[in-house]
């Protein structure tokens, strides 16, 4: 549920406001994009999740780093987004994030996002809080 789309083909905005999103209309794909928050009409899903402790699986975001996912398998996240696309609130959304695959982990850039958590939960169209993936 990402798109993979860099700042330079966006040619929007300061690149430190552009937030990586999920592709939803992807289907079992993780596609990373960058968008502005502040880009008109943006629709997205914000996802809060409880932390959990499984085995790491790594995925390449295609937007210059690999996410690293501790908290959720991957098949459960992908069928969490296909009831997402069936749900009518969520149906016409494109977009997710959710910080284990949006937020590049790297020190500065981590650090970065952290102090935009406010304004990109502010952004989302619905929070999705999710006790646990089963």
């Amino acid at each position: 549920m990402t798109i993979n789309e860099t700042a330079d083909k966006l040619g929007q905005g300061d690149i430190t406001k552009q937030r990586t999103l999920l592709d939803a209309a992807s289907r079992r794909v993780i596609r990373c994009v960058k968008k502005p928050l502040e880009e008109n009409n943006l629709e997205f899903v914000a996802l809060s999740y409880r932390w959990g402790e499984l085995h790491e699986t790594h995925i390449d975001t295609g937007v210059g780093y690999t996410a690293s996912i501790t908290s959720f398998a991957l098949d459960d996240f992908y069928r969490l987004c296909e009831m997402m696309t069936v749900e009518s609130d969520t149906m016409h959304i494109d977009y997710v994030w959710v910080d284990a695959i949006c937020v590049d982990q790297s020190p500065a850039k981590r650090k970065a996002t952290i102090y935009q958590m406010s304004n990109i939960y502010d952004r989302a169209t619905y929070i999705l809080a999710v006790p646990i993936f089963m």
